[in-house]
């Protein structure tokens, strides 16, 4: 020892300074690498098996619906579950799961303002929940569905009007530009004209500022506004006006609603007949009646339900672009399962006659919904729902031999952990949907089934779940009832399974799960 201290002392100040910083780095590794061991060794009855594509994949080669993935870098595994029952195990326990809200898929979110979405389960969540809640009423599902039919009528007039038999080119942008329509009188109470205008200036009206925002999502979720500003890049530019352009729109829109609902005498009524129904002033109509029963309670209304940023923020959220993804998936399923069309044109026939389905029958078309679900089970356009583990807990989990015998086993996820509900793979798990779980069988939706995860599930499930089924089924409904929908070949001699991997299986993420390009041909009945 003092021989090394010797020689540790021979070293020149700078050498010396060295030789600590060293150490110190040796210690570190060290000590990240025994952790390392230490987690492996706590995790060693579960696989650690990664692959990115064909989500099931994985599950199947460890014969394990729980996977751990220790890191070197962390105190705690992160785990992935492709079980819907764990999910739910999961789900209904938000005092021990919470949202990581630490991530940046969370802080994303608020790029606008806070959102429902990106609140913790506890009095903040509540905060939001008590006013964007009154804006889901049945009387507001109704004009979404009118909503709907409006603006499948624009696109009837606008693209299909040219003959018996037509041929949409790109079924994604075409859903895409139907739901923009919808969120445009349903989300702020505008009509926006079929084709947007590409303006070069600052002067840009809201619905293309709006568009162009949801077509750049993921740089405005990524990059802060001063880095989209003052980067001397000529295509960041149109992005960072649409942004600027958006906000301003939307809180002037915001102030000129409250000031009209104020004005008009309707804030002073808390009646759901009352309430706008398009969400920006159901929104507004709500908070006013949140304050207005804070001063009749004593309280301050200043402080009562949300801020001008958090309506904004949670009108944001409510995105078209996910339904539109949706949609295009299930017109392709329609138009490779032919079989599921008629059944569906029978369905509408049975319950609306010569008429035109509406929100009234919604409750006699399970079968046009489930046609919607199962396109969701199949093509979940969220891929996966983030938890992060707030105490120590027991997760139960399935593993199963070569010959498909099943045993229940648990395992102690550690405070701390990250943990992945893996919607893609969940919703395929042959386990809990069956052998032919890779089929398009709309009908499965129809009885009883696993927890279905799409939506999520517990107390944090979706808020929009009712608005995106509603809006899914009024469009297929509308397009089964009046149009044969035929997938269009890419060449003469494609055959059907080339086709589907086109249609389907080509999707690409980003940030949710959409659609490739491909055409169809509608034939009016």
């Amino acid at each position: 020892m003092s021989s090394l201290y010797g020689s540790f002392a021979t070293l020149q100040p700078h050498q010396q300074w060295s030789a600590v910083f060293a150490g110190l780095c040796l210690a570190i590794i060290l000590r990240l690498v025994i952790r390392y061991l230490i987690i492996l060794n706590h995790i060693k009855a579960l696989p650690n098996i990664a692959t990115l594509y064909q989500p099931w994949l994985k599950y199947q080669h460890a014969r394990s619906d729980l996977i751990a993935f220790p890191s070197l870098l962390s105190s705690t595994p992160a785990y992935e579950t492709s079980s819907p029952s764990t999910a739910q195990y999961i789900s209904l326990r938000p005092h021990l799961f919470h949202k990581p809200l630490h991530m940046q898929r969370y802080i994303g979110f608020d790029v606008f303002g806070k959102t429902l979405l990106s609140t913790q389960t506890g009095d903040e969540h509540k905060r939001h929940w008590s006013v964007v809640r009154r804006c889901f009423s049945d009387r507001q599902m109704a004009s979404v569905w009118e909503a709907m039919r409006w603006s499948l009528n624009t696109f009837i007039s606008e693209e299909v009007d040219q003959g018996e038999k037509v041929v949409v080119e790109d079924v994604r942008e075409a859903l895409i530009r139907v739901t923009l329509l919808v969120i445009g009188r349903k989300g702020f109470g505008k009509d926006f004209p079929w084709k947007m205008s590409e303006t070069e200036g600052n002067d840009i009206p809201f619905e293309e500022s709006l568009y162009v925002v949801e077509q750049s999502v993921l740089l405005q979720i990524i990059l802060p506004a001063w880095v989209m500003r003052l980067l001397p890049l000529h295509r960041l530019q149109p992005f960072w006006r649409a942004r600027k352009a958006f906000l301003a729109h939307l809180e002037h829109m915001y102030l000129d609603k409250r000031s009209e609902l104020q004005t008009s005498g309707a804030a002073s009524s808390t009646e759901e007949e009352k309430a706008p129904t398009d969400l920006l002033g159901a929104l507004v109509h709500s908070q006013l009646g949140v304050e207005q029963e804070a001063r009749l309670q004593g309280g301050n209304e200043k402080v009562a339900g949300l801020t001008k940023s958090e309506i904004i923020g949670n009108m944001c959220d409510a995105g078209h672009e996910t339904s539109g993804h949706t949609l295009g998936f299930a017109v392709a399923y329609l138009a490779l399962y032919p079989q599921w069309q008629e059944e569906v044109y029978r369905e509408i026939v049975s319950a609306c006659g010569d008429e035109q389905p509406t929100y009234k029958d919604m409750h006699k078309l399970p079968l046009t919904l489930a046609v919607c679900l199962e396109t969701l089970r199949l093509r979940d356009i969220v891929s996966t729902i983030m938890k992060e583990a707030i105490d120590d807990v027991f997760v139960p989990y399935t593993t199963w031999d070569a010959e498909g015998n099943i045993t229940t086993r648990t395992h102690l996820v550690k405070k701390g952990s990250l943990f992945v509900i893996d919607s893609s793979a969940t919703s395929i798990n042959p386990h809990a949907w069956g052998l032919d779980s890779m089929e398009f069988n709309p009908r499965r939706h129809l009885g009883n089934m696993p927890p279905f995860v799409s939506f999520s599930l517990g107390a944090r499930q979706c808020l929009g779940k009712r608005f995106a089924e509603v809006e899914m089924t009024s469009i297929v409904s509308g397009l089964c009832k009046n149009f044969k929908v035929y997938p269009v070949k890419s060449h003469e001699q494609e055959s059907w399974e080339e086709m589907r991997a086109r249609m389907i299986d080509s999707a690409t993420e980003q940030i949710s799960f959409q659609p490739g390009k491909f055409a169809v041909r509608l034939e009016i009945r």
